[in-house]
């Protein structure tokens, strides 16, 4: 999923939220791994830092499903946006 969603996407965006963090739909490292470092990766708990192939560290933000989706959902409703951008969620 996470490479089609590269391959589709410049930068594909991820917000693995389930909780606990062992049970979430990806880990940070999958995430940046099978997209070449170019996702926009959310997580729903605290997590590791991940060290990038070109040994950048990488942080992976945290958040939840109660103030990530009802705030993005008005933002995009709100200003008529017919996609999300890079911009639009940027951390």
């Amino acid at each position: 999923v996470l490479r089609a969603m590269a391959a589709a996407n410049p930068n594909p965006i991820v917000f693995a939220l389930s909780t606990p963090t062992h049970l979430a739909e990806c880990s940070p490292q999958d995430a940046f791994q099978h997209t070449g470092g170019r996702v926009l990766f959310c997580t729903g708990g605290p997590g590791p830092s991940i060290t990038s192939h070109d040994g950048a560290i990488l942080r992976p933000s945290q958040a939840t499903n109660a103030y990530i989706f009802p705030g993005l959902a008005l933002g995009l409703l709100s200003s008529g946006a017919s996609s999300v951008t890079r911009e639009m969620v940027r951390v």
